[in-house]
């Protein structure tokens, strides 16, 4: 016979599969591109095209769009930008479909260097991370009063998954540079970056919120350089609540899929606007914290049974933390005594990016340690020069972060996600700038417990042994260890007619040395 169920959806994560690509691969200047003196910054990013799920293997298409400005042999900067693609196939477990898949591909050692005046070499190393969350129905067998059952309860709080949602923002903005700034004539440089992210819930529902990093380079129309650093903010539909659900937790992905700037006209006809498109994609996940009470263990009082046992997996959560972590570093861009001849040094734009390395489990609490990279790009001027010219410096920071676990546990599931990347300088003096960074990790940290339940049973009456055991009255004088439900699964006697015949208060559970009990079934035994 089977008990009666309730029905919660709990939320799973599968085992974390590892690849890493090597991309090596000369790329050739276009006709119309001046020759390679120096190459003076660079960047890229790893754009996934095409993921296809195949008998638990992910087929993965996409390319490293990369970008760096020059210094060509006439005295001028230029952008050279294009594509490096790759295809990966990963050995994944079993049961991965679209919907449930997460990744992350991070990239990794990007270099681009100069093979010769008319070509370059790009290198890198991107590593991808595959996974399966998705979610699952739990049907668990709940205490209730049947008659001739007795049921003994357990409770443990579980994660349950409430909402989910998978998608893709399309973006799109206008940025203005001032109009004291000369028209666009060429893009040279140009970042984007996600800043900061976060999941609100209010009474209608639950968005996503965040903000984008944009900063580029350009060659005015008439001559010179400039630059505009600054951020756009976006919002992600609202995931409507149910009833009066409430979300407490989450889990955010987010990443930049293609974006691209783009030179176009304002209002007047003058070009100083650029007109910024972003994919952003994104996956949201949102739970809560349930206490479900379950049956563990029972009897019956009409018979001797068989019972089915079922062993759950769940998740319990450890720690739900965002934790702000900051930290400083310096770099020093021209000596000061070029400054005091004369020269001239302004920063045209900044970013900074994150990478965890180990993340360490020591029971009652986790070490997570990384490095943190600030990258800067400089305009500078020396005294016995007319032009301008572009610099790059670049400043690692490794940082280790603490986060307390509410109990102590070595088995856990641990997922550290950066929120929020601030980076601010300030000009220290003497061709020196100071770096501070400033980041939110939003730490979801929990351990799979297994919940061992009775789901049926089959009663099968009594045998002629047990019913000289149990039959007629008994005086009996309980172990030390001996609970009540403990006596009353041995004698088969509810709880509650034990209590009676002795005059037990309720909720009482054990018994003192030597105390003695009255027991003495409601009923007759029976045999088959």
């Amino acid at each position: 016979m089977q008990l009666q169920t309730q029905q919660l959806t709990i939320g799973k994560k599968g085992e974390c599969i590892i690849s890493q690509i090597t991309l090596d691969e000369d790329k050739n200047l276009p006709e119309n591109k001046g020759d390679i003196a120096e190459i003076v910054v660079s960047n890229g990013r790893v754009c996934v095209e095409q993921i296809e799920i195949r008998d638990s293997r992910v087929l993965l298409k996409g390319k490293l769009q990369f970008q760096c400005m020059y210094f060509n042999e006439q005295g001028q900067y230029e952008c050279f930008h294009g594509s490096v693609e790759f295809e990966e196939d990963v050995q994944a477990e079993e049961g991965f479909t679209m919907e449930n898949y997460q990744g992350s591909y991070e990239l990794e050692d990007l270099q681009v260097s100069m093979e010769n005046t008319r070509k370059i070499t790009v290198q890198a190393m991107i590593t991808i991370k595959i996974w399966k969350e998705y979610a699952k129905q739990l049907d668990y067998p709940c205490p209730n009063a049947v008659e001739g059952l007795e049921l003994h309860e357990k409770t443990a709080e579980i994660l349950c998954l409430k909402a989910e949602k998978k998608d893709v923002l399309e973006l799109k903005e206008y940025i203005n540079v001032d109009k004291s700034m000369d028209n666009i004539n060429e893009l040279l440089y140009q970042n984007i970056f996600l800043k900061d992210r976060e999941v609100r819930s209010n009474s209608e529902g639950t968005k996503i919120y965040g903000t984008l990093g944009v900063w580029f380079v350009y060659a005015g129309e008439n001559g010179g350089y400039f630059f505009k650093e600054t951020e756009v903010p976006f919002s992600c539909p609202a995931i409507e609540k149910e009833g009066n659900d409430r979300y407490l937790l989450s889990k955010l992905y987010t990443e930049i899929g293609s974006s691209q700037l783009d030179i176009v006209p304002d209002e007047e006809g003058e070009f100083r606007r650029i007109r910024l498109q972003a994919e952003i994609k994104y996956t949201v996940l949102l739970y809560d914290e349930a206490q479900i009470s379950f049956v563990d263990d029972m009897y019956t009082t009409g018979g001797e049974y068989t019972l089915t046992n079922t062993v759950y997996q769940a998740e319990h959560l450890l720690a739900n933390q965002r934790v702000n972590c900051r930290k400083e570093g310096k770099v020093n861009v021209l000596p000061a005594e070029v400054l005091y001849q004369g020269g001239k040094l302004k920063l045209c734009g900044s970013d900074v990016g994150i990478s965890i390395d180990h993340i360490k489990n020591n029971g009652k609490d986790i070490m997570v340690s990384g490095t943190i990279q600030a990258g800067l790009l400089f305009l500078y001027q020396m005294p016995s020069e007319e032009e301008m010219k572009f610099t790059q410096k670049t400043l690692q920071i490794p940082f280790t972060q603490q986060l307390d676990l509410a109990t102590e546990t070595n088995e856990t599931n641990i997922q550290v996600m950066p929120v929020s990347l601030q980076i601010q300088t300030a000009e220290g003096g003497g061709g020196e700038y100071q770096v501070y960074v400033s980041m939110d990790l939003l730490a979801f940290v929990s351990e799979t417990i297994e919940l061992q339940m009775i789901t049926g049973y089959e009663e099968n009456g009594f045998s002629m042994a047990t019913q000289e055991r149990i039959g007629g009255i008994t005086v009996y004088y309980p172990e030390s260890s001996e609970r009540l439900w403990d006596i009353g699964r041995k004698f088969y006697i509810s709880r509650d007619t034990i209590r009676k015949l002795n005059n037990l208060p309720e909720g009482m559970e054990t018994f003192s040395p030597g105390q003695q009990l009255i027991l003495c079934r409601e009923s007759t035994p029976f045999s088959e």
